[in-house]
């Protein structure tokens, strides 16, 4: 079978896929922003060759962090099957700093958005996959981060759990014979449990970020979606250690 690239947009997240069938959904980078104090905040670019994310995130107040998010999937331009993608979201949450200098750092957030996923797969003799589909979608649900913060290393864990929604959805495409917005209409709710795990290396106010994401479908666990993503970005913390 030949090897073709397709695309999953979803939340802001868009990564690309090799394989015969749609993505409909894969993760993007969670915005894991590490506060410690009012006045704290960080801007970061993230994604991987297909990928292009930017995040930003600040506590206006003692204890209350905020962040917002946008992720675009660059299409692949060598292939006639291809897909694009959007996803943008925003979060209000509460964090705690605590242990010996604070280096321990526990936040929560209430996140939500919504974004666009389009695929397109061109007509070719004897195949049963052809034609194209877009859908809007939108995600909700809280985040909660535990981690550990030094000078030059931070570490942490976190996971989302998200409701994901599809509207809108229209378009021909056909996929092994099922239309695919009857697809989508059976499939339009989802519950997703995504665990991440993510590491930076630097000095105080810039950090190089390497983060692992997983994405588990609980409502249907063979839903057309990526189940995991890598990702490598660069955070700035004008005003991390200035206190």
């Amino acid at each position: 079978m030949k090897k073709i690239h397709k695309i999953t947009a979803a939340f802001g997240v868009l990564a690309a896929l090799t394989g015969c069938a749609p993505v409909y959904y894969g993760p993007n980078t969670q915005n894991v922003p590490l506060l410690s104090e009012k006045g704290e905040y960080n801007v970061a670019v993230a994604g991987s060759n297909q990928l292009l994310e930017f995040q930003v995130s600040g506590s206006p107040a003692r204890n209350l962090g905020m962040q917002l998010n946008g992720s675009w999937y660059i299409p692949q331009r060598d292939s006639a099957d291809r897909g694009a993608g959007y996803y943008t979201d925003a979060g209000i949450g509460f964090y705690k700093a605590f242990g010996p200098r604070n280096m321990l750092v526990f936040e929560t957030y209430a996140i939500g958005g919504v974004g666009g996923v389009r695929n397109t797969f061109a007509p070719r003799p004897g195949n049963t996959t052809y034609g194209s589909i877009y859908s809007n979608l939108s995600r909700y649900g809280i985040q909660p981060v535990f981690g550990v913060k030094w000078k030059y290393l931070d570490g942490a864990v976190s996971a989302r759990f998200v409701g994901l929604s599809y509207f809108n959805t229209s378009g021909n495409l056909v996929y092994m014979g099922t239309d695919q917005q009857q697809y989508l209409a059976q499939n339009r709710h989802s519950f997703l449990i995504e665990p991440a795990i993510t590491l930076r290396a630097g000095i105080d106010v810039i950090k190089v970020q390497l983060q692992f994401v997983g994405s588990y479908n609980v409502s249907n666990p063979d839903f057309y979606q990526r189940n995991a993503s890598v990702s490598i970005g660069l955070v700035l913390s004008p005003t991390r250690g200035k206190k």
